[in-house]
This record gives structure tokens, sequence and C-alpha cells, in this order.
């Protein structure tokens, strides 16, 4: 099974996109940045990992960019705000630093399904000193 827009969104998938980023869910653009970051995720994953490893690994990634981007844009908007004889808003930190909690347990969940990095074994190489002689 290959990771698609409908494999990571509701109700097969973990995000809504209309919670997530309300104005490409209005503009139907939500399915282009999800698109991205699965390709995203395909690049990440490379030929480490194959099959049903990968696509868990793709969906770790993309769920991490959407969460991480969530958090970006949360972080770009006011903390309150008030309208005249419309009443006021707020957010308190932790509804935004959460989003970014997500993003960082995702990113360590894509991280932990990865290969170690190649281990160079063996015997170091050997090197040898010449001593030089300067003359004046």
């Amino acid at each position: 099974m290959a990771v698609t827009w409908d494999t990571l969104t509701a109700p097969a998938g973990r995000l809504d996109i209309a919670v997530l980023f309300p104005a490409d869910y209005a503009a139907d653009e939500g399915e282009d940045r999800l698109t991205g970051y699965i390709a995203d995720g395909v690049a990440e994953v490379g030929d480490s990992l194959t099959g049903d490893e990968a696509d868990a690994a793709v969906a770790k990634w993309a769920y991490y960019r959407a969460y991480l981007a969530k958090y970006e844009l949360e972080l770009s908007k006011a903390a309150q705000k008030s309208l005249t004889d419309q009443g006021s808003a707020s957010k308190l930190e932790k509804q935004i630093t959460g989003w970014k909690e997500l993003a960082d347990a995702l990113l360590a969940e894509f991280e932990g399904l990865l290969p170690p990095d190649d281990v160079v074994t063996g015997a170091p190489p050997t090197t040898t000193s010449t001593p030089i002689v300067y003359v004046w």
C-alpha cells in the first residue's frame, strides 16, 4: 500500500484538514499540501526501507510535517484578539506548543523506523609521521 492523501486524512488517517488548515480546506488545497509532504517523506526514506516499513516511515514524516506546519501557522497568529462589540478570544501557550510536541513525537517515531547510520567497521587506517626539517 502506498501512502496517499486518503490514507492520511480522516476517517482513514489522523489528519483533519478542515481543522489543521482551514484556509487550505476552503480552497481545496489540502490535498496538494499533503501530497508535497508525502513526496518529501519518500525522499527522506530513500532506499533505506521498503514495503510496509517505508510506507509507515513516509506516513510518519507527512504527519510530522503537517503538525510542524500547524505549529508554525499558530505562531504566526496573534495569541489574543479583540473585536469591538463582538468579544475577545485568546490562546494558551499550551494550545500552540501542543502542535510542536506532536510534531516532535512524530519525528522521533520516524527516526526510530530508519535503520541506524552506516558505521565504519574494521581497523582504523594506519598513519605514519614523517619529521620535517627546515633549513634556513
